[in-house]
């Protein structure tokens, strides 16, 4: 057990859900920035979040899914894993209401969702939160989704 700030400096909240929130922050000894995913531990049984952390680092050999670091640990209050970061946010962002997205964006980022859903169901695995938050943007040009 330890606490998130002994290796961390969170900078702010990247997310936030019913079980947990996503934090950016500077790894202290690499300077590296990252995502910090934390679970509460009231809502979030010890084997559940060994198994998202597991499926996580299992899937992150793929080049459209988020990477999983090997670092795991838990707090009083929280389990917690960390994350390759998308320094371009989410889909939603760019995505304008009552408009969308152009052809040619849509055209580029489809084929590679594609590819991280069509690996995960050759693993076994099904998503079931599929939607513009969950898409993340590697990069403001729009070359790489994950």
């Amino acid at each position: 057990m330890m606490e998130v700030t002994k290796y961390f400096d969170p900078i702010q909240e990247l997310g936030k859900g019913s079980y947990g929130k996503v934090l950016l922050a500077i790894h202290r000894s690499s300077g590296q920035l990252v995502a910090v995913k934390t679970l509460r531990k009231e809502k979030t049984p010890m084997d559940n979040f060994l198994v998202e952390y597991g499926i996580s680092l299992s899937l992150s050999c793929h080049p459209h899914i988020i990477r999983t670091h090997e670092i795991a640990f838990h707090t009083i209050t929280n389990y917690v894993f960390v994350q390759e970061v998308a320094p371009a946010g989410t889909l939603q962002s760019i995505v304008k209401p009552n408009v969308g997205m152009s052809e040619d964006l849509g055209k580029h980022c489809a084929p590679q969702i594609a590819s991280a859903l069509d690996f995960m169901h050759s693993q076994g695995i099904v998503h079931r939160d599929i939607k513009l938050d969950n898409i993340l943007l590697m990069d403001y040009e729009c070359h790489m989704f994950k």
